[in-house]
Formats: structure tokens, sequence, C-alpha cells
């Protein structure tokens, strides 16, 4: 569980926040379905708040993994922004279609750069 994380105390830490954001995803998710946006502004702030962990922690111990998990993290909050376009305050329906397009992409390229370091090793 703590193989590829630094063993101070805020980085061993990383993983019990990694949980609580779950938790309280599932829980919004869950109880918060009246007000969506409510429940996107607190998943922006956790998201932010999560990036800002790892930029100034850092804890894993291979700064590639540190870089990927920060561009992750950098993906999840530009899409949890996008997401505040698509609720019933935007009426823009042609708008909508764009957002989601890159929202989209974000998604792919986030997927590219997490398997290009796999290509990389398999190419060797």
């Amino acid at each position: 569980m703590y193989k590829n994380i630094k063993t101070d105390r805020l980085s061993i830490l990383s993983r019990l926040l990694f949980a609580t954001r779950r938790i309280l995803l599932s829980f919004i998710a869950v109880y918060m379905q009246k007000v969506a946006g409510m429940q996107v502004v607190i998943l922006m702030y956790f998201n932010l708040l999560s990036m800002i962990y790892l930029a100034q922690v850092q804890p894993f111990k291979d700064k590639a993994v540190n870089k990927i998990e920060a561009y992750n993290e950098s993906c999840i909050y530009l899409n949890s922004i996008l997401l505040s376009t698509f609720s019933d305050y935007y009426e823009d329906v042609e708008m909508k279609h764009k957002i989601g397009w890159f929202f989209i992409i974000v998604c792919i390229s986030c997927i590219f750069v997490n398997f290009a370091p796999i290509a990389v090793k398999i190419g060797r």
C-alpha cells in the first residue's frame, strides 16, 4: 500500500485523503441530489485542495509519478469546472455541446498521459 509513497507524515496521509475524497464524493452524489450547483462547487474545492496537497507534499518517491498525479488532478479539476456548464443554469445547447467535446478531449488526454510511461517501458 505504501510501496511508492515517502514515509514522512504528510506523505502517508495521501492514502487517507484519497479514501476520504471518494467517500465524500459518494456522500455528495447520494445526499445532495437536489442541489447540483453545490455538488460541483464542493467537488471543485476538494479537487483544488488535493492539487495543492500534491504540489506541496509530493508524496510519491518517483518524481514522474508525482507529475502524473498532478496532471491527473489538473484534469479532474478542469473537468469539475466544466461540469458547472452542464447544469440547468446554462441554456445554450450549442455551447454545452462544444464544452462536452472539450470535456472528452481532457479525459482522453489524461488517459494518454497515464499510458505513455507504460508504452515506453513496453517498447524498451
